[in-house]
Parts: structure tokens; sequence; C-alpha cells
């Protein structure tokens, strides 16, 4: 396949020059979808033949092609990460470790039929919630997690740690984020943590999910935490853009940071605020 990525021309660019660079901060970049338009090229080196893919944006119909799987191939190559933002995402996940309630995880039995799975897994089981979904993977009930706040600020009503709390299961694998090479963000609610699940891919094929079908639908939690590292502003400024004002007095005043003492002085601060 042969890709080919023209930037977008914006009536606001046509005429205006580069801004000066005023001030060092990181900006997070804009998705390549909204930069670029891209235009794929398939050629069969069997046949010598080109086959039509996209135009664009949009994929056309393959149907010429005996390979069904050439519509979901382009569209994955085209969304795959860059190994630069897989090393910058690996970085974020380095510290993850296998958890014993992982490993000694015993699976209640399935006795769904297929479709009955397939209606499970696309909503929470207490809402209707369709996005951020974590399955239980000891008795594959399917919950919402909680709402993160900031980045992707994505929906949440906690009934995934609602279900913990009820049933003391422990671990939970979040669905969208489950890759066909076995990753995907796990969490043990008892040890509160993420973890690494060795057996990942036998655990959820023990509730009808095949990791070598499935697609990424949505960031996993390192990724919105890089996504934060780079969004974040370091203006001392209000949200509306206005600098902040010096204060000080009774509850205002904060103390001085000696290098690593923020924590000890955030803590201090707090404990000195006066009640009512």
């Amino acid at each position: 396949m042969n890709i080919k990525r023209t930037p977008k021309v914006r009536e606001d660019e046509d005429n205006e020059p580069p801004k000066k660079l005023t001030k060092l901060e990181i900006v997070a970049e804009e998705p390549e979808s909204e930069r670029f338009d891209f235009t794929t090229k398939i050629q069969c080196q069997t046949c010598d033949m080109e086959i039509p893919a996209t135009s664009g944006n949009v994929l056309l119909p393959v149907t010429s092609v005996s390979n069904v799987q050439l519509p979901s191939i382009i569209p994955a190559v085209l969304s795959a990460q860059t190994m630069a933002r897989q090393s910058d995402i690996q970085a974020f996940s380095f510290d993850l470790k296998p958890c014993e309630h992982a490993f000694l995880l015993e699976q209640l039995p399935n006795t769904l039929s297929p479709s009955e799975v397939t209606d499970r897994l696309s909503h929470c089981s207490s809402c209707d919630l369709r996005g951020n979904l974590w399955l239980c993977l000891e008795c594959g009930n399917v919950a919402c997690g909680r709402k993160q706040f900031g980045g992707e600020g994505l929906p949440g009503n906690s009934h995934a740690l609602q279900h913990y709390n009820a049933t003391q299961h422990p671990v939970a694998v979040k669905l969208g984020s489950i890759t066909a090479d076995g990753k995907a963000d796990v969490y043990c609610y008892k040890d509160d943590d993420e973890i690494i699940d060795n057996d990942l891919a036998i655990h959820l094929a023990h509730w009808g999910i095949d990791i070598a079908n499935v697609v990424v639908t949505e960031k996993s939690l390192a990724e919105m935490q890089l996504d934060l590292q780079y969004k974040y502003s370091f203006n001392m400024s209000t949200p509306t853009g206005e600098p902040l004002q010096p204060v000080f007095g009774p509850g205002l005043t904060g103390l001085q940071n000696l290098g690593n003492s923020c924590y000890v002085a955030s803590i201090i601060q707090v404990t000195s605020i006066p009640s009512g």
C-alpha cells in the first residue's frame, strides 16, 4: 500500500505570517487527520493491478478483491502508532508488574451464547454508557469506569468500582484498550493499581473475546497521561488567560520551596488553613 499525505490548506492560514515565538511551551499537535488529506493506493504485486481502496479520508468499498480483510486492514495501517509514540507510551507503563490476583484468578463458567456475549460487551450493565467499559475477568460483568478528569474527560459512573465493592472480584480490563498483541489496561481493585495480566488472552477467550480480531477503540490510560503531559500549561494564569495576582495573608501565604519540600509544604499549608 502506498500512502500519500497532502497538507490541508486552511483559509485562515493563507496569508498569515508564522506566529512569533514568545514563550517556551509544549503544545499538543492536532491529529494528522486534521492536518493532512490521505490517499492510498493498493497494488497487487502478483496480479500487477491496482485495487481501488481509499480517496481522501473516506474508504471506498473493495468489491473486486477476494480478500475481505482488506477494508479493515487499511484503516488499521493508517491509524497505527509511530515508533516514537509507542516509545513515549511505554515510558509511562514501564513500572507495571504482574499481580497475584490475576495469576490466581478463578473464572466463573460462561453460560452465554455468542450473541449474548456481544450484547453484554456493548454497554454498561448498570447504565446506558457505551464507552470507558471494564470487563470483570472473574464473572464477565461489564461496567463503566470512573470518570477521567482532564485530557479526554471520559464518561463514567464508577459502576465497575461498585461491582468490586459488592463482589470483591478484583481484576478488570478496559475493553476499548485491548490490542491484538495481547496488551490492555488491566486494573486490580484490591491492589488499587494498574497491573499486567500475563494470561490476558486466555482470560479474555473465556468470555468470548479473541484478541486476534479486536480493534482498539479508546486510548489507554498511559496514552491519556501522555496527552496530559503535552497539553499541560505551565503559565501562571487563570482559565481565562489572565495573569494570577500575588496574594498574602492568613490562609493564603504559602511556604517557600526548598527543592524537594513541595509535598511537605502542601500538607502544612492544608493543616494551617483556619476552619469555618
